[in-house]
């Protein structure tokens, strides 16, 4: 039976494939081709976190353990150099351009893996104990962590703490992105913030925040977050108010998701997948200030907003 996180996560994985693959500008969200794998195609549950790797594996961490997706089979994964890993609930992961898989886990572990290798990491290296909420890299080389206890970077084997270090508040790292210039973002229970490519110092985009969980680049350059108990809206844009460059899309939502047309993909919490088109940006854009009120979600899941009359 699907659980609300596994159908959140096939169908995220199905509809964001879907949306990379061909021109979407302005289809509504019916008309693409849907493919879902459940337990009887062998997939796992409780999925938490998707990454593709440069050798062209889907992986998938879930709850109790990591996966490995070849197109065609599933097979739970364990490293054959290095030891088993240290943890079984995968709560983040990323893979860099350059090749390899980080893992993040619950209670404080994370593990690298390349070539059927793994390297282990815990507080003996550094780590702070807790959730390793996300894992990411600046073009400069450097891998930071998001964590329970707050942002820490990976330096020669050892996982340093920098958050007080480099001005960023807050005492905890709930989620981290970087953008198409390199910047660093990273969102604390006190601010969302953003670290200049090969900086020192942290600069604070806005102290308004909630429980953040995902962070994401729109096609113009703003950001965006996904709240939990605050919807998805935009945040920053560099340039003038962060409400300019959309509405406050009321959904609880766990992730979100620009595709290379522009439009926004939303996994809800428990309520299936929503998109804004192209065609809808440009229409709310268009509007006076003024009337741009009106937000609803079709039978199909995408979003339509129209100026209040």
């Amino acid at each position: 039976m699907w659980t609300p996180l596994r159908l959140l996560a096939a169908g995220w994985l199905a509809f964001a494939s879907a949306a990379h693959a061909s021109d979407s500008r302005d289809r509504d969200i019916a008309q693409f081709y849907h493919t879902a794998w459940t337990v009887r195609e062998g997939a796992p549950g409780q999925v938490t976190a998707l990454a593709q790797t440069a050798d062209g594996y889907l992986w998938l961490g879930t709850q109790t353990g990591l996966y490995r997706f070849d197109g065609v089979r599933f097979e739970r994964y364990r490293p054959r150099e290095g030891g088993d890993f240290l943890a079984s609930s995968v709560a983040s992961l990323y893979a860099p351009p350059s090749g390899g898989l980080w893992i993040g886990f619950r209670y404080g572990v994370a593990s690298f893996v390349d070539g059927g290798r793994a390297t282990h990491y815990s507080s003996a290296s550094g780590l702070p104990t807790g959730t390793v909420y996300a894992i990411g890299g600046t073009p400069d080389g450097r891998i930071w962590a998001a964590t329970f206890n707050g942002l820490v970077s990976f330096d020669h084997g050892r996982w340093h703490p920098v958050q007080q270090a480099m001005g960023l508040p807050g005492e905890r790292a709930r989620n981290l992105s970087v953008d198409r210039e390199g910047r660093l973002w990273v969102a604390t229970e006190r601010a969302l913030a953003w670290l200049p490519p090969g900086g020192k110092t942290f600069e604070v985009a806005t102290r308004a925040v909630g429980r953040i969980n995902r962070i994401a680049e729109a096609g113009d350059g703003s950001i965006w977050v996904a709240e939990a108990d605050g919807g998805v809206r935009p945040a920053w844009t560099g340039k003038g108010a962060a409400e300019a460059a959309g509405p406050v899309l009321r959904l609880s939502s766990a992730g979100l998701l620009f595709d290379r047309d522009g439009a926004l993909w939303m996994p809800t919490l428990g309520d299936g997948i929503r998109r804004v088109t192209w065609a809808t940006w440009r229409a709310w854009r268009s509007a006076p200030r003024g009337r741009r009120r009106s937000v609803s979600s079709s039978a199909t899941g995408s979003v339509r907003i129209t100026p209040a009359r």
